[in-house]
């Protein structure tokens, strides 16, 4: 990986940061996340600038292929004397992505009577003990959308960390159109479960004979990357 930009700009009080990393991705794996972060340290050592969140980048790369990343943030312009002298330090981390389909289930036609899916699936390091779909009480106003709470529980049965587990959902209606998609995700620590919950919303009409397709991925780390870089003044 390299900082092919480490460049910043000087607005009033503030600084704007601009940064772009270059990632070749040099596993048999394709890269289809990445998370990434980046801190500016002054020549004496201190942190004075970065964000206080990791971002997620979906990145696709196969093997040799290589994906790039902008950076940008602010910063008080009374944190660093010299910012000339300052370096930007960048962290990537690669992932890889494993994927299932659920199936479907029936969208349900009231708030009594849930739909199922009645089967559990063991998918790579997690097992996914089948799918609900739970819709709320009718809203007041006839004309408002109706909620659907789609209901997942995965464990993992391994020891490894999984960095993250993603549900998406689509509403289907009877024409084959996709009404809403919606997802939910958490990382997994090794041997843990938790309980995946989005939410589809709709009008009522809409979710008469519709269906819910249901699918699941899981992301695990490849490599981690570090590169730094003086920072520049931009060239305007």
């Amino acid at each position: 990986m390299k900082v092919s930009k480490a460049e910043y700009r000087t607005y009033d009080d503030d600084i704007n940061i601009d940064l772009t990393v270059d990632v070749e991705n040099e596993n048999e794996e394709t890269v289809e996340l990445a998370k990434y972060n980046a801190l500016v340290i002054d020549e004496k050592g201190n942190c004075v600038g970065g964000d206080s969140y990791i971002s997620d980048y979906d990145a696709y790369a196969d093997k040799g292929e290589t994906f790039s990343i902008d950076l940008s943030s602010y910063m008080s312009k009374f944190s660093v004397a010299d910012l000339g002298k300052a370096t930007a330090v960048v962290d990537v981390t690669t992932f890889k992505r494993e994927f299932k389909k659920l199936g479907e289930v029936d969208c349900p036609q009231d708030y009594e009577s849930p739909t199922m899916s009645d089967k559990s699936i063991d998918f790579g390091d997690v097992r996914v003990y089948g799918v609900i779909a739970l819709r709320d009480k009718p809203p007041e106003n006839k004309s408002d959308d109706h909620n659907v709470r789609v209901k997942i529980g995965v464990k993992n049965m391994s020891d490894k960390h999984i960095q993250q587990v993603k549900v998406k959902c689509q509403l289907i209606d009877t024409k084959d159109s996709i009404v809403m998609d919606t997802e939910s995700q958490e990382a997994l620590p090794g041997n843990a479960s938790i309980s995946l919950e989005p939410y589809l919303y709709a009008k009522s009409g809409k979710m008469k004979g519709a269906t819910i397709k249901v699918n699941i991925s899981t992301f695990h780390e490849l490599t981690h990357y570090n590169a730094e870089s003086p920072m520049k003044p931009a060239k305007d």
